[in-house]
C-alpha cells in the first residue's frame, strides 16, 4: 500500500459539467470538472456516514464534524482527518487531508455512497475537480 498526500473535497457529481480540459496525473490525461454552485448534497445523510466512517481503523470524530482516522500500530503507516460539513443531518461535503493508500481512499469514499452514487474529488493543491472514477490516476503505477 503507498500511501501519497491527500489534500481534497469529497462533492456530490450530480449536476457536474465537464471543463473539456485535461490535466496530467501521473502520467493519465484525466478530466476536470466543475461543479453548479450552490452544489448539491452527498447522497448519504450525515448519519449514514457516520456509521458507515466507522469501518475506518482508529476512526474518532467530534459534534463540530472533525474526523480523523489512521493505521493501526505496526501496518504501513498513512493518517486522515478532515470536516465533515453537515447542515439539517445531510452531509454537504467531506473535507480529507493527511496521507492514504488508494485502498483507504476508496473506503472513505464508500462512506459517501460511491460507487453506486458518483462523486468528484476537488483537488486543492491542484485546484481542480476530477471524478472520483479516476481517482487512481493520483497514485504512481505501481
Amino acid at each position: 500500500m503507498i500511501a501519497i498526500p491527500i489534500n481534497l473535497q469529497i462533492l456530490n457529481a450530480l449536476h457536474a459539467q465537464p471543463t473539456g480540459k485535461l490535466i496530467p496525473l501521473h502520467g493519465m490525461a484525466t478530466a476536470t470538472f466543475t461543479c453548479p454552485s450552490p452544489h448539491q448534497p452527498l447522497p448519504v445523510r450525515f448519519d449514514q456516514w457516520l456509521t458507515a466512517a466507522e469501518r475506518l481503523p482508529w476512526f474518532h470524530w467530534e459534534p463540530d464534524g472533525a474526523w480523523s482516522a489512521c493505521s493501526p500500530h505496526g501496518a504501513d503507516h498513512w493518517q486522515l482527518g478532515g470536516t465533515a460539513i453537515e447542515r439539517e443531518n445531510r452531509l454537504w461535503w467531506l473535507d480529507a487531508v493527511g496521507t492514504s493508500p488508494r485502498e483507504i481512499l476508496e473506503v472513505l469514499l464508500s462512506t459517501c455512497g460511491w460507487p453506486t452514487d458518483p462523486l468528484l474529488l476537488h483537488l486543492n493543491t491542484l485546484g481542480v475537480t476530477i471524478h472520483a472514477r479516476d481517482m487512481d490516476h493520483l497514485w504512481p503505477e505501481e
